[in-house]
Order: C-alpha cells, then structure tokens, then sequence
C-alpha cells in the first residue's frame, strides 16, 4: 500500500463517488476501483459501501480513512520538515476583508517570526470581498483565510459552498457594531448604549470597504442609510478623521478597536448599538484546505487562528443585548 492510495481513499470519501474522484484525481475509475480492491484485501476489510447513486464509508471504513488522514499528515510533515530550505514552502497566502487583515496582521506575522528563528518565512495577505473568499480559495489564490459573516444572511450558504468544494469553515468567534465618537461629544459620550435611530441625522464618516449598495444584510441597510459625508480609504484614516472632528461619528466593528490607540488613550470612545432589527452579531470563520493538505508554515498559521478562536469566542448571549453591553475586544496583538 502506498502513501498515494491513503490519499485515494481521502478523495473518494471526499467525493462519495469512485468516478468523480477518478476524474479529479486524472486516473481511471477502473484503476482507482482496483486500487481499493486491493487495499480492502490487504488489510480484510470493506472500505465502502456501493450504492446506486456512490459509496459511503463502511464503520470499519470510517477508522480507517482517520487513520490515513493522521498518516498522510505525519508523512506530510515530515517531508515539510525535510524541505525548510524551500522558499516555496516558506510563504503563505492569506485571504482576509480588510478589517481582518489589518487586525490579524501582527498576531500571524509573529507567529511565524517565533516559528522561524531564520526570519525567512513570510506570509502574503490578499484583501478580497467576504463572499468571494471561498470561491478564491478554490480557485487556489491561496489555502487559508478568515472573513466576518452576517450570522442572519451570509453563514449558511458560505459554509455549504466551502463544504461542497472540499474546503473546511470553522468558526472562531464572534464581533458586533460600534458607535466611536470623541469623549466630548455632548449627545452621546455619556450612554452606555444606543440605538441607531438615533444616529439618522448625524455626520457620518465610512471606511471604504461598507457597501455602497444593497446587499442583503441587515447591517448593511442600516449604515447605508446614515448621513454619509466621507468615505475614506482605510479604518486608520476614519478613526483619525472622527478624533479631530468633534461633530463626526462613525461605526466599526470590535476587531478595529482591539488594542487601539485611540480607545486607549481616550481619544474616542466605544459604544455598543442596538435597534438593528436583529441581535448585533457577526460571526467570524476561518476557511481552508484540510489541514493535511497544508504546509508546514501554513499548518502554523492554521493552528495560531484556531486558538485565537479559543480565546475570542464569547459567552456573551447576543439574544438579549442588555445582559452584556460590552463584551470583551480581546488583546491578540501582543
């Protein structure tokens, strides 16, 4: 048995079809059906059951393929671990909106700083819209990548095109909507909530990537309607333009305030909104390859997002959004 039939195997689980993942795999389905043969007489087990429309995994089948899996990572692995002079295998491509990008930036920069005391790694971050990531990466712009998601609109049918492509969607945690204004601003710096029909006649400033145009969320329709008089090109520039301007608001979402400056210093403040029609909650998922399939930089930046999901994911019950008006920006960046 070779290492390239585990990976068979995996494909046709994958698949739930013997000829599509011959297709896939460019090898005929005479030969993949044979390959498995063989394997299911080597080890005197049935990998599959045939049915009319594919195959399934038999029980005795399903601990073999998480066998495979944990072998072909291990045998991954350890060519990886051969190839660390290969500077193909040192860079990573990252897909990300551009808040996530900006946010995740430093905290995935230094992980791979710790891993590779050389400094020879690096990684590549691509902005690209929230709802093409998935395409994007099936599309082989890259391996791995984290957007937001409107958890009302946008979640379901993201993570069942990943899932259909083969592509895993975990979730990592959770953000809501701000209101940040300066601490002088006489209307709203004393409230510890507000709601955004409060908002409809103040002087809105927006980074660029809020949609313009119509797009099916909720949130989206909101901010669309506020008194827009600027849209700049970055979150940076919105943030600076709000701390000068004593009349201006904006809205931003946590990950844009976690260890800012500005909120540190007390040059702006945060304050939650309500009156959105639905809980203030955007969901945050990563979307990659199998992990097997990674190498061994992107398995580390892998690993460095799930546990920052780990730490992000809140108890906080968005259904009732008085029992918690500020949930935690957790510190990532050190």
């Amino acid at each position: 048995m070779k290492i390239e039939h585990l990976n068979y195997l995996r494909e046709v689980e994958k698949c739930k079809s013997i000829s599509a993942a011959a297709k896939k795999m460019y090898i005929g389905q005479t030969t993949l059906s044979a390959i498995i043969k063989s394997i299911e007489e080597e080890l005197g087990v049935r990998l599959f059951h045939r049915l009319p429309n594919g195959v399934v995994p038999t029980e005795k089948g399903e601990e073999i393929l998480r066998y495979s899996e944990e072998i072909v990572t291990k045998y991954q692995e350890m060519l990886q671990y051969c190839q660390l002079d290969s500077s193909l295998e040192k860079r990573v491509h990252f897909l990300g909106d551009s808040t996530t990008c900006a946010f995740l930036s430093v905290y995935l920069t230094k992980t791979l700083l710790e891993l590779d005391s050389r400094e020879s790694a690096s990684i590549i971050f691509h902005e690209v819209e929230r709802r093409k990531l998935v395409s994007s990466i099936v599309d082989g712009l890259a391996n791995i990548g984290v957007t937001s998601l409107d958890s009302q609109v946008e979640v379901e049918p993201s993570v069942t095109q990943a899932e259909r492509s083969g592509i895993e969607a975990i979730p990592l945690g959770i953000d809501r909507f701000y209101l940040c204004v300066r601490p002088d601003n006489s209307k709203f710096a004393g409230q510890s909530m507000v709601d955004v029909a409060q908002l409809a006649q103040e002087r809105f400033v927006a980074p660029y990537h809020y949609s313009a145009v119509p797009n099916g969320t909720v949130f989206s329709d909101v901010i669309r309607q506020l008194h827009c008089i600027a849209v700049l090109p970055g979150v940076e520039f919105v943030k600076q333009t709000v701390a000068e301007c004593a009349d201006m608001i904006t809205i931003l979402t946590g990950r844009n305030l976690v260890n800012d400056p500005y909120i540190l210093r007390g040059q702006l403040l945060a304050i939650p909104l309500t009156g959105f029609g639905v809980p203030n909650c955007t969901s945050i998922y990563m979307f990659s390859k199998k992990r097997s399939s990674l190498n061994f930089f992107e398995k580390a930046i892998y690993d460095a997002l799930k546990s920052y999901g780990k730490q992000a994911l809140s108890s906080v019950d968005f259904a009732d959004e008085t029992k918690e008006p500020y949930p935690p920006l957790f510190n990532l960046q050190n």
